[in-house]
C-alpha cells in the first residue's frame, strides 16, 4: 500500500509538472494563430539586443559624418593657400572640429572658411594652433 501511495504521489506531480510548464508555454506563444510561434511580444523583445542604443549614432549619421571629414581632408589638401597635412578633421553629427597646426593664422582661417563650404555641415569649431 505505501508503494501504491508514494506511486501515485509520484504520478501527480509529475501531471501537476508537466500542467505547469504547458501552462508557461503558452504565454510565449501566440493563441490566434494555428501555428505555434512566438508573439509580437516576443518578437520585439528578441530584436532589442540588436537595436542600436539611444546613445549611439545611427549608421547614416556616422557615414555621413565620415564623408564630411573626407571631403574636407581633400579640400584643404588641395587648396594652395593652405597646403597643410598638419590639420586635423573630425565631424560628429555635422559639428567639424579642426585641430592641428598652421603654419600661420591666414592658413587656419582659410581652412574654417573651407570646411564651412562643405556640404552637411552645420558648424565649424576652430581649435587649431598656429606656429610661431
Amino acid at each position: 500500500m505505501n508503494a501504491f501511495h508514494n506511486r501515485m504521489i509520484l504520478t501527480g506531480a509529475v501531471a501537476l509538472a508537466l500542467g505547469l510548464l504547458g501552462c508557461e508555454r503558452t504565454a510565449e506563444y501566440d493563441t490566434t494563430s494555428s501555428k505555434p510561434g512566438p508573439t509580437a511580444t516576443d518578437r520585439s523583445a528578441a530584436a532589442t539586443p540588436n537595436a542600436p542604443r539611444e546613445s549611439s549614432a545611427p549608421a547614416k549619421t556616422v557615414v555621413e559624418d565620415s564623408v564630411i571629414t573626407g571631403k574636407i581632408k581633400a579640400a584643404l589638401l588641395t587648396d594652395p593657400d593652405i597646403k597643410s597635412t598638419e590639420i586635423t578633421v573630425d565631424t560628429k553629427q555635422g559639428v567639424v572640429q579642426l585641430g592641428g597646426v598652421a603654419q600661420n593664422q591666414t592658413q587656419a582661417e582659410k581652412a574654417v572658411s573651407v570646411a564651412r563650404t562643405i556640404e552637411g555641415v552645420s558648424s565649424v569649431e576652430n581649435n587649431i594652433s598656429v606656429k610661431g
